[in-house]
């Protein structure tokens, strides 16, 4: 029964985002159920990632699933550094939602962005299979097909997220909110690159 509700409350994060965003808003989870939402989350997601390339070590017959043997790690270190780096991702995000939704003229508060956020990334973590499966088909073979998956996964993830968000603040147009995490994405991409300079890192390709 428990496993039902649970599979429907993930295909409303997807099929209607902003109605699951005023559920969990509603249900108003303390911030420890929504850490613990980011951190199942990231560990659903790694433990995909980390299944999908060992069945492609072992795989003779999906050459698209090739891939570089997984790394051998205690298991209990894997899930620390998992762990550290979803609470770490959890607060940024939450942080930076808040903020510029405030500037944007957004009412959530910061609880708010805790709820949508550590439930956001709870319900979007079942597509990194997708991408596992997609990217190496399209990286190695050009597979048309895989290419428009991963970049209309990557889209319809970004508009859930951005519908959260919405939600949470009361915007009513989600695509601006989309405009605006785009931007705030090549910003922090563009500062981190400026910085990486003047330390001298470079980037190999």
């Amino acid at each position: 029964m428990y496993f039902a509700v649970l599979v429907s409350r993930f295909a409303e994060a997807f099929a209607q985002p902003r109605q699951s965003a005023r559920r969990i808003l509603a249900a108003k989870p303390s911030l420890g159920d929504a850490l613990t939402m980011a951190i199942a989350g990231m560990t659903i997601s790694v433990m995909l990632s980390l299944l999908t390339a060992l069945f492609a070590t072992v795989s003779e017959d999906i050459p698209a699933l090739e891939a570089e043997p997984v790394e051998q790690q205690p298991i209990v270190v894997l899930l620390f550094f998992v762990a550290l780096f979803a609470v770490a991702r959890f607060f940024m995000v939450s942080w930076l939602a808040l903020v510029i939704g405030r500037r944007a003229g957004g009412t959530a508060t910061l609880h708010d962005c805790y709820a949508v956020v550590g439930w956001c990334l709870l319900a979007v973590s079942p597509v990194t299979l997708i991408f596992e499966l997609a990217a190496p088909a399209a990286q190695k073979s050009g597979d048309l097909f895989a290419f428009m998956v991963l970049i209309g996964g990557a889209i319809y993830v970004l508009y859930m997220f951005a519908s959260f968000i919405a939600e949470a603040h009361g915007f009513k147009n989600t695509g601006q909110v989309m405009a605006a995490m785009i931007g705030v994405a090549f910003a922090a991409a563009f500062i981190m690159t400026l910085l990486m300079q003047m330390a001298g890192v470079r980037i190999e390709t």
